[in-house]
């Protein structure tokens, strides 16, 4: 029996994609599953929260309009919300809380900023505390982390004053 090129060349090409697709099965890789923990529409386009599982491995995304905004593939956060929406009549600024099931550290906060061209994250900042007071005002967002008391369920830092004016996040206090 003689086998053209042709025949032969596919033979190969169909071992490969069967021993590639087994390859994969055998490592377990699978698709990440995603989950929308949150989301709210803005002027520019719908703001959303989305839980990301891959195995044992969960992470926070988040995107506008489906581009992503900020990966949180780094952070040890499997949950999170819009705490707060800033100014309230045409909010550009939104307050983000990241929970997990830690008694370690109960919460962490990002800033999403839409107010410039592109949507921007802050980094993570906070006391580990998760219900913080804010006010907006004078085009500023300011956040305090009330200070952790003797046996709260979660741990907290002391206390401490964020600021976020003309895009930048800073700590005061």
């Amino acid at each position: 029996m003689i086998i053209s090129r042709k025949e032969l060349l596919r033979s190969f090409v169909l071992l490969g994609l069967i021993f590639c697709g087994l390859s994969s099965l055998a490592i377990g890789q699978a698709n990440p599953s995603e989950e929308i923990s949150d989301s709210v529409q803005t002027a520019k386009g719908k703001l959303k929260i989305i839980k990301v599982t891959d195995g044992d491995a969960v992470n926070i995304k988040i995107e506008l309009d489906n581009k992503v905004i900020k990966d949180g593939t780094e952070s040890p956060y499997v949950a999170g919300s819009v705490f707060g929406k800033y100014p309230q009549k045409s909010p550009s600024l939104f307050l983000v809380r990241l929970t997990n099931d830690s008694t370690a550290c109960a919460a962490g906060f990002i800033i999403i900023d839409l107010s410039g061209k592109s949507a921007t994250a802050s980094k993570e900042f906070g006391n580990c505390g998760d219900s913080p007071l804010s006010v907006y005002r004078n085009q500023s967002l300011l956040i305090t982390f009330p200070a952790g008391k003797s046996g709260d369920a979660y741990k907290k830092g002391g206390r401490e004053v964020w600021q976020f004016r003309r895009s930048k996040l800073s700590k005061t206090k």
